[in-house]
């Protein structure tokens, strides 16, 4: 079960993994200091859906900020951002999208996960 420290890891592994990676596609290099920041802020982004839902029922807590609805928002504007440049935002937003991601294999994001395969092989 995800928590907190879990988060906060792979929220600033992303965020610098998606910070070089943009810096390589426009062939410009790495910064180390940017790297450091975005990284401490994208353990920060990471666990950012657990502070604005309420935390207190434990790790069974889901509200608007563990939606599928935010991760397809953060999914469209990390694209939006990455194809004009904003590496950045881009890295940041990768960064809160991964705790959305943990979240899913959670035995409280599986069933979603089942419900959506389900309706998928019912079309």
């Amino acid at each position: 079960m995800p928590n907190r420290y879990v988060h906060r890891n792979r929220g600033s592994c992303a965020a610098i993994a998606e910070y070089v990676e943009a810096c390589r596609e426009k062939g410009v290099e790495p910064d180390l200091l940017s790297a450091l920041l975005l990284a401490y802020l994208g353990g920060i982004a990471a666990t950012l859906p657990d502070g604005i839902d309420d935390s207190s029922s434990g790790p069974n807590h889901r509200g608007v900020a563990h939606s599928r609805e935010v991760y397809m928002l953060l999914r469209n504007q990390h694209q939006r951002a990455r194809a004009e440049g904003r590496v950045g935002e881009a890295a940041l937003i990768r960064a809160a999208m991964t705790h959305h991601e943990d979240d899913a294999l959670t035995p409280m994001g599986l069933p979603c996960i089942a419900n959506r395969i389900f309706r998928w092989f019912l079309r």
